[in-house]
């Protein structure tokens, strides 16, 4: 996994070491080059890794809807955390919250195999 991180930082980073990071604080139609998606909603909301250098590498975010102006908001300090959080969820079917701001939903897995994925009801 590191070394795919490498190579897609590798491939979307600037040469110039000024413009590194020229995306801190700009959101919207933005991404930084150091957050990695891992998911994403129905409304373009997305689930980040934050590969950032410094307190917040390894943070797990939430946000960047199309048209998002406001950066996008910590739920989890690792992707350990985040499913440790899930699984209890879907193994006890109790609501979790994706982010302050969001009512507790409740997720399930729907599908099987390679086709699985969790479902927010």
């Amino acid at each position: 996994m590191e070394e795919g991180i490498a190579e897609w930082i590798d491939a979307n980073e600037s040469e110039d070491p000024d413009l590194r990071d020229i995306y801190d604080g700009v959101y919207g139609y933005s991404f930084h080059v150091r957050w990695v998606p891992i998911a994403s909603d129905l409304t373009g909301g997305k689930l980040i890794v934050d590969h950032r250098a410094g307190d917040g590498f390894g943070n797990v975010l939430y946000g960047l809807q199309t048209g998002d102006t406001d950066a996008p908001v910590k739920v989890w300090d690792s992707l350990h955390q985040m499913f440790q959080q899930l699984l209890g969820a879907l193994t006890e079917e109790v609501p979790m919250r994706l982010a302050d701001y969001a009512e507790p939903q409740t997720p399930s897995v729907s599908g099987a195999g390679h086709d699985a994925q969790v479902m927010w009801a």
